[in-house]
C-alpha cells in the first residue's frame, strides 16, 4: 500500500469513491463475492468492481455480485 499511496502522491492523483461494499473471497472455491454498501458513501458500482476482478482472478469459478434493495439503501 505505500508505494501504492507513493506513486498516487507523485502524480498528485485525486480519488473519489462513487461508493462502497464488501468481497467474500474464498480461496479454497475460487469464488468473490461482491455485496453491501458504505453507510457513508452509499452503493459502489457493483458491476463495474466485478469486471476489475475477472480480470485479475480470471481463473476463478465464481466473480458475482448482489445489489443491495433499494428500501435497505434509503
Amino acid at each position: 500500500i505505500k508505494s501504492f499511496r507513493q506513486a498516487f502522491d507523485e502524480k498528485q492523483v485525486l480519488i473519489f469513491p462513487d461508493g462502497g461494499g464488501k468481497i467474500e473471497h474464498s480461496s479454497e472455491k475460487k469464488t468473490l463475492l461482491v455485496f453491501g454498501i458504505s453507510k457513508g458513501l452509499g452503493q459502489s458500482n457493483h458491476i463495474e468492481t466485478v469486471g476489475i476482478l475477472k480480470k485479475v482472478y480470471g481463473n476463478y469459478e465464481s466473480i458475482q455480485f448482489q445489489d443491495v434493495p433499494q428500501e435497505k439503501i434509503t
